[in-house]
């Protein structure tokens, strides 16, 4: 007797054998629906006709279905999009099972989020909350140990009221949105119409939108933190990829953004911490390799301006175990800054 593998089975490979019975054949096609629907390419667009195509039926036969998931599941029609999509509802999770390392993961995760100023700090905790609502009493003071572990202060910024869901709503179907921002450069706060095209965190803790905007008609990089509220509005806006493309390479070298010409860098770490500066994500192309004497050197490229700043404000952190063994600008301005805070407290000595 052949066995029967199981697999799962794309839309487009789902057939409707003569022989099934109409009940079969319908739960069948309301699958296949449901594929295409979660399956849908951002930009293509699902209507009626297309589904009765793809599923190989008559449009009143595949209008009977609609109805049917429209009630049952929430299907509706996005006119913006020009395709049928399932709302963002609940999932019901039945027969959940955590195992110890579970609950030591979920601990550790609510105990960074409650912490920090972490994006849908809220949100994050009463999902966290729900899932393990039926530990068992020993349980839930493992979690809460394993929370209450972590240390506080882990971002130095607060987002926890930033409208992250919305804005990555709007990235995942390019809708152009307007948003509240108050900008740190022109010290002026008011609403401006973006397509964001990426949300994410910059030196790993410093969230952003990245976006063409529409009044500087260019692509520009917003502070989460200062965005207050957001507007979606109707339509799909086009990916401008060349220009996309162009600005990501010029502001993203190294996870440092800025838009000057790139400024070489070798930094060497004393022996002391280079085993910290070793384990650090230093993003391409900066590169850090360990020496024969247990130092490591830190070398590449970074854009200048804004990136060159925030490459002083970095190695200030490691305070006389990093050291500027090459790159001129970067030796400068690094020279510059040490001089500025000699004078300062040298000022303060001498008027004590």
């Amino acid at each position: 007797m052949p066995t029967m593998s199981t697999k799962f089975l794309s839309a487009e490979k789902m057939t409707m054998p003569l022989p099934l019975d109409e009940d079969v054949h319908r739960a069948v096609r309301l699958l296949k629906i449901l594929i295409l629907i979660l399956t849908r390419p951002e930009a293509q667009q699902l209507t009626k006709t297309d589904l009765a195509a793809q599923c190989r039926c008559s449009a009143k036969t595949i209008q009977r279905d609609i109805r049917l998931l429209t009630a049952e599941w929430g299907l509706y029609f996005d006119t913006s999009l020009r395709a049928f999509v399932l709302p963002e509802g609940a999932i019901a999770i039945a027969d959940l099972r955590l195992s110890n390392a579970d609950v030591l993961a979920f601990g550790l995760t609510e105990g960074f989020i409650r912490n920090s100023g972490f994006p849908q700090q809220k949100e994050i905790l009463n999902a966290i909350s729900k899932v393990t609502a039926g530990l068992s009493p020993q349980m839930k003071r493992v979690l809460e140990l394993t929370s209450a572990a972590v240390s506080p202060a882990l971002l130095p910024l607060d987002y926890g009221d930033a409208p992250v869901m919305a804005l990555l709503s709007a990235v995942r179907s390019r809708r152009t949105v307007e948003i509240d921002y108050d900008s740190a450069n022109s010290s002026s706060r008011g609403w401006r119409k973006v397509d964001p095209y990426s949300l994410e965190p910059r030196e790993g803790v410093y969230w952003e939108l990245q976006g063409w905007c529409h009044n500087n008609r260019g692509f520009r990089t917003f502070a989460l933190d200062r965005i207050y509220d957001i507007t979606l509005m109707q339509g799909v806006f086009e990916i401008r990829s060349a220009e996309w493309e162009a600005f990501r390479s010029q502001n993203t070298i190294g996870g440092l953004r800025g838009s000057g010409a790139p400024v070489p860098v070798e930094v060497t770490f004393d022996p002391k911490v280079a085993r910290y500066a070793l384990r650090r994500r230093w993003t391409e192309p900066l590169q850090i390799v360990q020496q024969p004497d247990g130092s490591a050197i830190l070398s590449g490229t970074i854009p200048g301006g804004v990136a060159l700043d925030a490459m002083i404000a970095e190695l200030l952190r490691w305070r006389r175990y990093a050291i500027v063994s090459g790159g001129p600008e970067l030796l400068a301005a690094m020279r510059s800054e040490v001089a500025a805070l000699s004078a300062l407290y040298a000022e303060i000595k001498s008027n004590a």
